[in-house]
């Protein structure tokens, strides 16, 4: 995931710098910078911080991009008004998320965990059914 979000942010940066100037948005570059300091962080102290820094940065990350997105889609609204509604309804969602799991990081980690040996239980018991069909 580290990884990923460290090719994603320099993309993003490069993408910035690979448009045309007056199609180029601060945000866009603010977006890209605070990702890559996050991938860096992530790729540096992962194992370490684990349990209780990355929620805790999942939720700093969530509200800043919410933050983006809303003002995206006020932008965006000017030319295209249901889209930009759909955008800043998301950006309030995902902004409620991320202080959720900005006021509770534990609590959060403890819930993914529980989410994915759910899905994991799913798909052993969907596998052994489809094992004594066949």
């Amino acid at each position: 995931i580290a990884f990923g979000l460290l090719v994603s942010s320099i993309a993003a940066i490069l993408g910035y710098f690979s448009v045309p100037k007056e199609l180029r948005s601060p945000a866009h570059l603010f977006q890209g910078i605070v990702n890559l300091l996050l991938a860096l962080y992530l790729v540096a102290y992962g194992f370490v911080t684990l349990p209780v820094v990355i929620p805790t940065i999942l939720g700093i990350w969530l509200i800043v991009e919410a933050i983006i997105a809303f003002f995206k889609g006020n932008r965006l609204g000017l030319i295209f008004p249901i889209i930009g509604n759909h955008i800043m309804w998301i950006a309030l969602l995902a902004f409620l998320l991320g202080l959720v799991i900005l006021f509770n990081p534990v609590a959060t980690s403890i819930f993914v965990v529980y989410v994915v040996a759910f899905a994991f239980l799913i798909a052993g018991f969907t596998y052994i059914l489809d094992a004594f069909r066949k």
